[in-house]
């Protein structure tokens, strides 16, 4: 099989949109309202009142109050009046400074009077921070307590997904599987949309592939791609590991074609990453094949690249593409500098591939 890098244009309108519109013009010590910003490019004012799985429940400054679909927000698109303190915390974790941003969440989850939509994001942020360095028992009592505070939750699926990676690094599938059954319940008796059990499959799905069990894995990414009332971005994520499935099952070409239809798509970041990931394993096998012709390698580069610096993750999304992208970059630049034959050329790309492999050490210290 010859694997190709499939093309495709991006419109990023609404991304000069927002930098036109000037989204970072005003200093958090301005605002006295709470900011959505919106893919569109267009913004609104007023007080957000909770986030929750299906939307954000938003009292405009003019007009009625309504809920605003995620899918309607840009990344990272709000922003809180008169929260400096948690804007500071979340400044350190995006700096990739965690023992700091730590420190910071847990001083403002000390404050009796900390607004609910801050409590929340403080308690996921903290319990991922654990998470991050290790801690992963303090990362599984952190995201038990933010579902029993807000079993509503906008982080659902990234706690699921976060507390199957802890229970599984503990090596207690059992446990892993019991967090899921215990998150859909918690959301069921909450009153969360009734999407979101099917959806809980794509977590599933991924806890089957951890042990290597892909016939049951594709079944449940299969319950998603079926099932009514679930978001698209959700789908795209079960098509995603069926994908992976197919790979596993030695059926590249039907893995490839699903992977090419995925990077066509208007798909979440994680779906685009996860898509040219797959890719670019397809691809690099065959450069094994192939000897390790540099012209190939180069094209399987541009595929694991896409995940680490274009399709990154927002703030609090989950990371698992994007520590994939890193390190299977890493390693392409690594064989490049194995069969580059011009010795400058074969050093500047053991420098690169040392500066990937730093950089990930750096934001995983923990592997």
């Amino acid at each position: 099989m010859t694997t190709t890098i499939p093309t495709r244009s991006r419109p990023y309108a609404a991304f000069l949109a927002l930098l036109a519109g000037g989204v970072f013009a005003l200093p958090a010590a301005a605002q006295d309202k709470d900011t959505i910003q919106f893919k569109d490019g267009k913004s609104d004012t007023g007080l957000v009142k909770s986030e929750e799985y299906g939307g954000v429940a938003f009292n405009p400054a003019k007009g009625a109050a309504r809920t605003v679909l995620w899918n309607e927000i840009a990344p990272n698109g709000i922003t809180y009046a008169n929260a400096l303190e948690y804007q500071s915390a979340r400044d350190d974790l995006d700096a990739g400074k965690l023992p700091e941003a730590l420190t910071k969440f847990e001083e403002i989850l000390g404050d009796a009077k900390l607004r609910g939509v801050l409590k929340q994001n403080a308690l996921y942020f903290s319990a991922m921070i654990h998470q991050r360095q290790g801690g992963f028992d303090a990362a599984i009592e952190g995201y038990k307590k933010l579902v029993a505070d807000f079993p509503k939750s906008r982080w659902l699926m990234e706690v699921g997904e976060n507390l199957v990676l802890c229970h599984m690094a503990k090596k207690d599938v059992a446990a892993a599987g019991k967090a899921l059954d215990d998150l859909s319940t918690a959301a069921t008796a909450a009153g969360v949309e009734a999407a979101f059990n099917s959806s809980v499959n794509v977590l599933k799905g991924r806890l089957f592939e951890e042990q290597q069990k892909y016939p049951e894995a594709q079944a449940a990414y299969g319950v998603v791609v079926a099932a009514t009332g679930v978001p698209a971005t959700v789908i795209q994520q079960a098509r995603l590991g069926q994908a992976r499935c197919l790979v596993a099952s030695n059926k590249k070409p039907e893995a490839e074609a699903a992977f090419r239809k995925l990077v066509a798509e208007d798909a979440p970041n994680i779906v685009l990453a996860g898509a040219w990931n797959g890719l670019g394993d397809l691809m690099l096998d065959d450069a094994r094949k192939g000897g390790g012709d540099s012209e190939k390698l180069f094209d399987v580069l541009f595929c694991f690249l896409r995940g680490a610096v274009l399709y990154t993750p927002a703030p609090g999304e989950s990371v698992a593409e994007y520590k994939r992208s890193l390190k299977s970059s890493a390693e392409v630049l690594k064989f490049i500098s194995q069969v580059e034959k011009n010795p400058d050329r074969k050093k500047m790309y053991q420098q690169r591939a040392a500066e990937r492999e730093d950089q990930f050490k750096k934001e995983f210290p923990n592997g």
